[in-house]
């Protein structure tokens, strides 16, 4: 059975405070709360309903978790096997060599350029390689590293 609890709030500012069973000579606005009563509420049964729910995010996230773990893990594994066999059929790119990088085109090989800031330079500074990052050699854009075309 069902009872009726009266509760009263109070505005303080922007905040609002519940008061129950407290008669104050300010101004009150009353509302109605429906409360079961203490006698049939079951002790065990009260965390039941967030139980379930957080039970039931678990599954759902545990499945989703597991599905993307085992599409990773095929996709992977079906992009090693066409490589291999790709591998073994294509032949070598012309460019690179089969080596999948070459020399710098930039810099020729130096790891840093003359550059300056202004249409006509009066200074020039020797700066890094922006292709290359002053490592000298550059990836093939022609098999993107790989040795085949």
């Amino acid at each position: 059975m069902a009872r009726i609890h009266v509760s009263r709030h109070e505005k303080k500012g922007n905040q609002c405070q519940t008061v129950a069973g407290e008669k104050s000579s300010r101004r009150r606005s009353w509302r109605a709360v429906d409360l079961r009563s203490e006698d049939s509420v079951d002790p065990h049964r009260s965390g039941l309903r967030g139980y379930i729910s957080a039970n039931s995010a678990a599954i759902v996230f545990g499945g989703f978790l597991t599905l993307n773990l085992a599409a990773t893990v095929a996709i992977g594994a079906f992009r090693s096997v066409a490589e291999r066999k790709w591998k073994k059929i294509a032949l070598t790119c012309g460019i690179c060599k089969g080596k999948g990088y070459y020399l710098c085109k930039l810099c020729n090989g130096n790891a840093t350029i003359k550059w300056s800031p202004l249409y006509e330079p009066i200074h020039i500074n020797p700066c890094v390689c922006p292709t290359c990052d002053g490592n000298r050699v550059q990836r093939c854009l022609n098999c993107l590293g790989k040795g085949y075309s």
